[in-house]
């Protein structure tokens, strides 16, 4: 699965855009979910379901940082 240009997904957690297969976490049965990354949803539930905000907010600057994001989008 990659999202076509006229269909754009991105993580509901994070943002970060899914574009490749690896990009989308998957459900119970294997399948993509279209709403949450690879980070952050595997097997149907939530890598991390207890995670605090300021912890989330700091894997996801990590993350981006990951992507050669420059500071000014972060």
């Amino acid at each position: 699965m990659t999202s076509n240009p006229d269909t754009l997904f991105f993580c509901q957690s994070c943002s970060v855009p899914l574009v490749r297969i690896e990009d989308f976490g998957t459900n119970r049965d294997g399948s993509p979910n279209e709403d949450y990354c690879s980070h952050w949803y595997r097997d149907g539930h939530f890598t991390e379901p207890d995670i605090t905000v300021e912890d989330m907010v700091s894997r996801c600057v990590s993350i981006m940082h990951g992507m050669h994001r420059p500071d000014s989008e972060i």
